[in-house]
């Protein structure tokens, strides 16, 4: 029930999150993009993974994945994420890009929990983004 994420209010903000994708300037040099989720999913997958702040996804971050050829869409193992993924690869091949949507069924963690990027180590998880780099 509590909010995934905190962020200032609005009128302190000098930039709305929701506006740009996390960690897009340390991908500049590629002509592919794996999106996800969470901040701390892109700070584990490293340089060339890009953050939502969650899975909805606003017209300004479509337009920003917008300019990349390839855009792989990584987002949570859940209905609701994967729904939004579908949605985003829609709106993204309408605009010219080759959009795709990742599996990420990476089975249950010991708690019974769904296993995410998060939960991968970090080897694990390099793998997993480098697959889509070639």
């Amino acid at each position: 029930q509590d909010p995934r994420y905190l962020f200032p209010p609005k009128e302190k903000q000098v930039r709305d999150c929701k506006t740009l994708l996390y960690g897009a300037e340390l991908c500049k040099a590629r002509n592919s993009l794996l999106v996800v989720e969470g901040v701390m999913d892109a700070w584990k997958l490293g340089p060339g993974a890009v953050c939502t702040f969650g899975s909805s996804v606003t017209k300004e971050q479509i337009l920003e994945m917008s300019k990349w050829k390839k855009v792989f869409l990584a987002f949570d193992n859940e209905p609701a994420a994967k729904e939004h993924a579908r949605d985003v690869a829609k709106e993204l091949s309408a605009m010219g890009c080759e959009a795709y949507l990742v599996n990420t069924d990476f089975g249950l963690n010991e708690d019974g929990s769904v296993r995410d990027i998060g939960d991968l180590p970090v080897d694990e998880a390099r793998a997993f983004k480098n697959s889509f780099f070639h």
